[in-house]
């Protein structure tokens, strides 16, 4: 877990920091997420931090796409409504 690396298992900040991301990956996009994880990093010196960091980018960055969850409601709310007409 990127966030127990960066700033602890049990910490308040690492959970903070994990649900603000899974927020914004739901309702912002998984670009929002790439930035969050960009700032993270400039807040962090250790090697093993940003090297989590860069992990988790490098992860996210592929499935972009995939990971569009506010595009992907909205379709799935036109598609929904066809179906009941």
């Amino acid at each position: 877990m990127v966030s127990a690396i960066c700033w602890g298992l049990e910490a308040l900040k690492s959970k903070n920091w994990t649900g603000k991301v899974l927020h914004m990956a739901r309702h912002d996009g998984p670009l929002a997420v790439l930035k969050e994880i960009a700032a993270a990093r400039t807040l962090l010196r250790l090697p093993a931090k940003h090297k989590a960091l860069s992990n988790l980018e490098q992860y996210v960055a592929k499935r972009v796409e995939m990971m569009d969850y506010p595009a992907a409601s909205l379709g799935s709310d036109v598609v929904w409504r066809k179906r009941l007409s």
